[in-house]
């Protein structure tokens, strides 16, 4: 099974990290991707950071005028040349197993469309592994996660930068809300999954940088749009209970 990957990196002003964060994914043990740099109107080197490495796998695109993190997404999603979508954030990075990890679960569970890994918080060079509602027997192993808001009732077991989607899944539930400013991956998350099941190794293969300067984490969300929760009909309302903004 030839699995291909285009792994799609929103960035705006993130010249301190970007580079870092293009490095773990060329070190990346699996090698068959492309990458989608989709610049969205940096103000500072960004860009220019990732032109100095060479590496043809790299592909950039400018948007023409700021637009937010889900349009990038969008804009990536749309211009991928393959099927399996990975996303990472400019200021975090994967381990070196990280696609080959996910390559597996594709093999070992074809019928399913979205697969993703576990991960660990870095804070400023504090390491936290956040706790998961897993159980311990599963640590280690890769399973098929039915109920994944039930899972998530505290603390998310994945992150925007750890979660790989099939194409046809934006097909089917459509894109990243675009006017959704802040914790537009929830909104993203309520929808697939509502619909799609999560093929999930548990075990630790990305870190999210938080508390960076600059990242959303500490940057003001008085003038953020959230995601309007009440318009999806769940039949159970306490599956949103796992919903909440830090």
């Amino acid at each position: 099974m030839d699995i291909q990957f285009s792994v799609v990196i929103p960035l705006y002003n993130k010249e301190k990290y970007v580079a870092q964060t293009l490095k773990s994914v060329i070190r990346q043990t699996y090698q068959n991707f492309e990458i989608i740099v989709v610049n969205d109107c940096s103000t500072d080197n960004s860009l220019g950071v990732v032109q100095a490495i060479d590496d043809s796998r790299i592909k950039t695109i400018e948007h023409s005028e700021n637009k937010g993190l889900s349009a990038s997404r969008n804009t990536g999603i749309k211009a991928a040349a393959h099927s399996f979508i990975a996303f990472l954030d400019a200021d975090d990075h994967w381990d070196s197993s990280f696609l080959e990890t996910i390559s597996n679960l594709i093999k070992k569970y074809p019928k399913e469309s979205v697969f993703a890994t576990h991960y660990r918080e870095n804070y400023r060079g504090k390491i936290i592994l956040p706790k998961s509602k897993l159980p311990t027997r599963t640590k280690g192993k890769s399973l098929v996660i039915n109920d994944f808001f039930k899972v998530n009732l505290g603390r998310l077991i994945l992150t925007q930068s750890c979660i790989v989607v099939h194409k046809t899944v934006f097909e089917q539930i459509g894109y990243y809300d675009e006017n959704v400013t802040f914790a537009e991956d929830i909104d993203f998350f309520v929808r697939c999954f509502h619909t799609y099941d999560l093929a999930y190794f548990n075990d630790v293969c990305h870190t999210q940088n938080v508390a960076l300067i600059g990242s959303l984490t500490e940057t003001s969300t008085k003038n953020k749009t959230y995601p309007a929760l009440e318009k999806y009909q769940i039949e159970d309302d306490s599956q949103l209970k796992f919903v909440h903004f830090y």
